[in-house]
């Protein structure tokens, strides 16, 4: 009786989900094609969107994905692609809003930044780069009043409106503005593989064996 009980507890340990330690981050993209025009966007955090996870080769993200960034945001940035020729390139943002948890009207304080050019204003934000001759990446960083334990969200969108600074001299590319929302997840550990799981029931069973007392 005494084996079958310990055997049975082995392959049970076998079987539970795999232990977890910190230290991989994702970023979570989302794709879309802006204008001169403001145009609102409303981008579903669940895996139907259609975000991709572009620090591992752009594969599609899952809900898990999503789930495992949610509860531990550390960076959410909202970027435009463009070519300035001889003139600045970027964007204009408006009330970015992540699913009702925290928003901005873009008063003054209110924390977004950009490494570029930025002008905040009662309209929205403008970020531009005057790094004329290359495609550029324009950036507009959220505050820490956007980051953390956003868990709440899954599901629910992220919204803003944005558009393009006017610029008959620059290029903008298709699919080249994106919201990424970065995070850090748990590591599973890899469990043992077969033949370790066979050597530790074989050796409980052996020291069952070795314990069992002769029937009288």
């Amino acid at each position: 009786m005494l084996s079958r009980v310990v055997v049975a507890a082995v392959l049970a340990a076998s079987v539970a989900g795999p232990s977890l330690c910190q230290g991989t981050s994702i970023f979570l993209q989302h794709h879309f094609t802006t204008s001169d025009t403001p145009t609102g966007f409303s981008i579903p955090l669940e895996e139907a969107a259609g975000w991709v996870v572009s620090n591992q080769g752009n594969r599609p993200a899952t809900n898990a994905d999503l789930q495992a960034v949610l509860v531990d945001v550390t960076a959410v940035y909202i970027y435009e692609t463009c070519f300035p020729n001889t003139t600045p390139c970027g964007l204009v943002l408006q009330d970015p809003n992540f699913a009702g948890l925290w928003s901005d009207h873009f008063v003054v304080g209110s924390g977004w930044n950009s490494a570029q050019n930025i002008a905040v204003g009662a309209n929205g934000m403008e970020v531009s780069s005057n790094t004329l001759g290359s495609q550029v990446a324009v950036v507009a960083n959220a505050p820490p009043s956007y980051l953390g334990n956003k868990g709440a969200a899954f599901g629910l969108p992220f919204s803003f409106i944005m558009s393009r600074i006017p610029n008959p001299d620059a290029v903008y590319y298709t699919l080249g503005a994106a919201l990424t929302i970065s995070g850090n997840v748990a590591d599973p550990v890899p469990e043992p593989g077969p033949a370790v799981l066979v050597g530790a029931v074989l050796a409980v069973m052996g020291l069952v064996s070795r314990n069992r007392r002769p029937v009288p």
